[in-house]
């Protein structure tokens, strides 16, 4: 009895993901022409065109009658949880959002963490590589604001997707950027060029002037007095000059005198 019960469970679970599957498709054929593809015709074409054997015929025709009759009240409530036009969606995601808040409004008997997994495995199986997480994340907040009790059972603190406690949302709030900064508090601030590092180094007292500047001289005697003797130059030593011996004169080299005609020295007389 309990494996015919367990097989007789899973075969109603696949029937229901098939219709769930079957209505996205529809509503998604309804959407792309509603003037042209009546919600009627619509289904006489899956019925008769669609392979239905493993789909819940009746469970795919009330998913797809209830959103295309409350299809505005529908996009209403998942607009709310856009950060985005509903237009921009993909029509595919689109659709299964409109399925998934569907069955959230009027199959209260079927757990609202059923119904997410359902949208977000039949956007696996059609939509883009990455729609999945999306789908995943709007869903979740559809479940919070359709099925309040249920969720609240599950999450006690609040959706954790959509909005945050005030004490929680006080203790992750980062400082604003916009403070205001009193003029006392602007003059005591270091100036800083454009450019500039901000450094720890000591500003000087006077008005716009720069930190002193440590020498790394150091401070020897010896350098301080040849630096003195130098700057002076009434200490500097006398040069002293080698006296320069005279030449010796020849004797007689007075009395000779040339003789400008012969070119000969002659005695003077």
């Amino acid at each position: 009895m309990s494996d015919d019960k367990s097989r007789k469970r899973g075969s109603n679970a696949k029937r229901r993901r098939g219709a769930r599957q079957k209505a996205m498709q529809a509503l998604y054929q309804w959407d792309f022409d509603q003037t042209v593809n009546q919600p009627d015709q619509v289904i006489r074409q899956f019925r008769d065109m669609q392979n239905m054997e493993k789909v819940d015929v009746d469970y795919f025709e009330a998913l797809f009658n209830y959103a295309v009759e409350n299809i505005e009240s529908i996009d209403t409530e998942i607009s709310r949880h856009l950060d985005r036009e509903l237009g921009q969606l993909d029509p595919i995601e689109r659709s299964v959002l409109r399925i998934c808040c569907t069955e959230l409004k009027t199959e209260a008997a079927t757990p609202y963490k059923v119904v997410v997994n359902e949208a977000v495995e039949i956007s696996k199986d059609f939509g883009a590589d990455t729609g999945y997480r999306y789908i995943n994340g709007i869903a979740d907040k559809l479940a919070g604001s359709l099925r309040e009790v249920e969720y609240r059972h599950d999450h006690p603190t609040g959706n954790p997707r959509s909005s945050m406690p005030a004490e929680r949302q006080s203790a992750h709030q980062k400082p604003s950027s916009n403070v205001k900064i009193s003029v006392k508090e602007k003059t005591n601030q270091p100036e800083r060029r454009p450019g500039s590092r901000s450094s720890s180094r000591p500003v000087s007292d006077k008005k716009g002037g720069r930190p002193p500047v440590k020498s790394h001289r150091r401070d020897d005697s010896a350098s301080k007095n040849k630096i003195e003797k130098k700057s002076n130059p009434e200490e500097k030593p006398e040069s002293v000059k080698k006296p320069v011996a005279a030449k010796k004169q020849d004797p007689g080299s007075s009395d000779k005198k040339p003789d400008t005609a012969t070119g000969r020295l002659k005695k003077s007389s």
